[in-house]
């Protein structure tokens, strides 16, 4: 049971703002679109569209605890799971809806000169008759920058004839230089994250008067806030801010009768922070539902792993396991593995290998669903919501990247700091997973290029191998050191 497909092609509509907002033929229509979109958005907000998960989750307790009181045959708890599940539905669509449709945007990343990028927006701007008194100055001391090349150079057009509209004639400084971005992590001992950065600053300034000191600035990248547009001129400072929460930026204005300054900070190397899964096109709101049909193969390798675990785990609730399969199979129903294999076969497989060192339920569901918050739009709620607390508990664990609630955007973690990140885990459970997932993927590692092949032995035999001999997985450690060992050998030939 879901939502009206009107409603979701409405709040859909305001990711169709279109970058040409400067042709006057759309602009009373770009308007409106944006302020219906947003006015909704902003309605289904404040009708406590936040709050519908938390119901649910509440309704789902006492689901829990009416189900032991009463039995399981009790036809009063029949309606009750009946009712939670199509709750538990809308509340998640509804919240989804709610947080991509205003905020979430799917980005090209390239590498490209920075040079480039400005003689691009100077071209934009002479192509619209309002390139006179704009004056460039590159002072960065980097050459390249890794971003939505497209979007970044329509936030420098609009900013400059958003400036244009204010101050008329004017001179208007474009100043490129350096900063840095500080991200928070969510760790036991709050480290941040910094990074090298980009600045645009947009301003009528005098130009010896234009701070170019290298400050540090917050990552504005979990800033949620639906804004509605009151006049055309709006318009590409929303999408400016909104492309800039994109690329996980900063952003701010200055505007008063004397002064113009709109100042945009950038990482340099947006992959540092952004996972390439946010640019999968899965992320988007789906139109429609995704195909679950898979080759016999495919099923095969679930019956096998329901088969093990009949025999090993009789305990485990086989209805759980086949609404997590179920549900991985959606959530992951469009990628496959670089093997060509359909990718949910990869959680399979880590569940069948975790069997042989943990039998229970929720470690079994925990390896099932251990890459749903990381490489879909799934969040930690909806785990808890569908699979409880504790399996939510283990997915977090073994999740490489950030995710703060109340925003789409998720924090990429370096290598460095996923290691930590597992030496702060204490579950046991989350780690036999992390070395059952380390296993299959070195099992299937030919299938990536070189350099990745010998990044990951080395982890694997640094790492890896010595955590699962602490944790007695002593045939999963020789396995992955003979891998690590056969992969690194063939890295010194080919050398």
């Amino acid at each position: 049971m879901g939502l009206p497909s009107s409603i979701t092609k409405h709040l859909i509509n305001i990711n169709i703002i279109i970058n040409s907002w400067h042709t006057v033929t759309y602009r009373k229509n770009l308007l409106q679109t944006a302020q219906e979109s947003s006015r909704m958005a902003k309605a289904l907000e404040n009708a406590g569209v936040g709050g519908l998960c938390n119901v649910a989750i509440k309704i789902k307790k006492t689901f829990d605890e009416a189900s032991n009181a009463l039995g399981k045959s009790s036809p009063f708890l029949a309606e009750l799971q009946k009712a939670t599940s199509e709750l538990t539905t809308i509340a998640l669509e509804v919240r989804d809806i709610e947080q991509r449709a205003v905020e979430y945007l799917l980005l090209t990343v390239t590498t490209d000169s920075i040079t480039d990028m400005i003689n691009n927006v100077m071209y934009d701007l002479d192509s619209l008759n309002a390139k006179e008194n704009v004056s460039f100055y590159n002072k960065s001391k980097k050459k390249t920058i890794e971003c939505d090349f497209e979007k970044i150079r329509t936030v420098l057009t609009n900013s400059v004839i958003f400036a244009r509209s204010f101050v008329q004639d004017e001179e208007i400084h474009v100043v490129v230089d350096d900063a840095i971005l500080s991200y928070y992590l969510n760790t036991a001992d709050n480290r941040t994250m910094h990074l090298d950065a980009i600045r645009f600053t947009i301003t009528t300034q005098e130009y010896s008067k234009i701070d170019t000191n290298v400050i540090t600035y917050k990552s504005e990248m979990h800033l949620t806030q639906i804004e509605i547009p009151k006049k055309e001129l709006d318009l590409p400072l929303l999408q400016n801010k909104r492309i800039i929460r994109s690329h996980y930026g900063f952003s701010s204005s200055e505007i008063d009768n004397d002064n113009f300054k709109q100042v945009y900070v950038i990482p340099q190397e947006l992959r540092k922070v952004r996972p390439a899964e946010m640019d999968n096109e899965k992320m988007l709101l789906a139109e429609d539902e995704p195909s679950l049909k898979f080759d016999s193969t495919a099923e095969k390798k679930e019956w096998e792993l329901i088969d093990k675990i009949k025999h090993y785990a009789p305990k485990v609730k086989i209805e759980r396991v086949k609404a997590a399969i179920q549900y991985i199979k959606k959530s992951h129903a469009t990628t496959n593995r670089l093997s060509g294999e359909p990718f949910y076969l990869h959680p399979i497989a880590v569940a069948k290998i975790v069997i042989d060192y943990d039998c229970s339920e929720d470690t079994i569901l925990g390896a099932l669903l251990h890459d749903t918050i990381e490489d879909t739009p799934t969040n930690a709620e909806v785990i808890t919501l569908l699979f409880g607390e504790k399996v939510a508990n283990i997915v977090i664990d073994l999740t490489n990247i950030e995710c703060n609630i109340g925003s789409c955007y998720r924090l990429k973690l370096s290598s460095v700091d996923n290691i930590l990140q597992s030496l702060a885990v204490r579950d046991k459970r989350s780690l036999y997973i992390k070395i059952a997932d380390r296993l299959h993927n070195l099992r299937t590692i030919s299938h990536k290029d070189i350099d990745s092949q010998l990044r990951k032995a080395e982890e694997t035999i640094l790492f890896y191998v010595p955590l699962a001999e602490q944790l007695e997985m002593k045939s999963a450690a020789e396995e992955m050191r003979g891998i690590s060992v056969k992969v690194l050998n063939v890295g010194v030939k080919a050398q």
